[in-house]
């Protein structure tokens, strides 16, 4: 028997294959938990004999944070627990006025992991996600609450969720840059001052290279000058030499 019951995980009395249940994947062993827990809730309202109208179903099913501790305390539960007031979804409509609606997830989005495997936001379906935690203020049965709540968004997401807090810091920034002694005008100034340098330089090395050319052109004429000079009197001297043969 104790072999046995070490084979087998016991979700909420359903007996699991520990072998089986190690080899899935964390989505297909959230998607099993929750899918068992839900059979288990129907299966424990049926016993009591327990039947809601439409109102009272609909109040439960959207109440913002579920009270798991009043179900039955099983490993589902607490499974449930542990991911149900913790992650929601939200509306991003309108972050430049600072305006994040927030509401509980259904039953099916917990099943297909919305909110905490998938971007929090109501149209987002991406899944590289990092997690943001905010202290959530409402009002629920005429009484003031509040609760601390996980949003797991994407990256574009995450800049509409603190785009107010962005905005507020690269004003500060922006200021500050301003307030300094010289601020913007002082890097103009130098920057200008550089430029003008640059440009000295340049013309310079311009001037030099010229003169360095016409030096070079002035060498080269008066080289061909001189080799020139050299001809005629080398042929002058062959001339005189040949006069002073025939002569003899």
């Amino acid at each position: 028997m104790a072999s046995d019951s070490k084979s087998y995980v016991n979700l909420g009395g359903y007996q699991i294959p520990k072998k089986m249940f190690d080899g899935m994947s964390p989505m297909e062993r959230h998607k099993l938990m929750m899918s068992l827990r839900s059979l288990q809730k129907t299966k424990m309202e049926s016993d009591q004999g327990k039947y809601l109208d439409d109102y009272d179903v609909l109040k439960r099913k959207y109440q913002f944070v579920h009270d798991a501790d009043s179900e039955n305390n099983s490993l589902l539960q607490k499974y449930y627990k542990s991911i149900c007031n913790k992650y929601v979804v939200c509306y991003l409509s309108g972050y430049k006025e600072k305006q994040i609606g927030l509401r509980w997830r259904t039953e099916d989005e917990i099943v297909c992991g919305k909110g905490h495997v998938i971007c929090s936001s109501n149209d987002c379906n991406n899944t590289d996600l990092k997690t943001y935690e905010f202290l959530f203020r409402y009002e629920e049965g005429g009484t003031q609450k509040e609760t601390k709540v996980k949003l797991r968004a994407c990256m574009e997401c995450a800049y509409k969720i603190n785009y107010g807090e962005i905005k507020k810091y690269l004003k500060k920034k922006s200021k500050r840059k301003k307030d300094q002694p010289g601020g913007s005008e002082s890097g103009r100034s130098s920057g200008e001052s550089e430029g003008n340098r640059k440009r000295g330089s340049s013309s310079s090395e311009s001037e030099s290279s010229r003169k360095r050319g016409r030096s070079s052109s002035e060498k080269s004429e008066g080289s061909r000058d001189r080799e020139s000079s050299r001809k005629r009197g080398s042929n002058r001297k062959r001339g005189s030499s040949r006069e002073r043969a025939s002569r003899r």
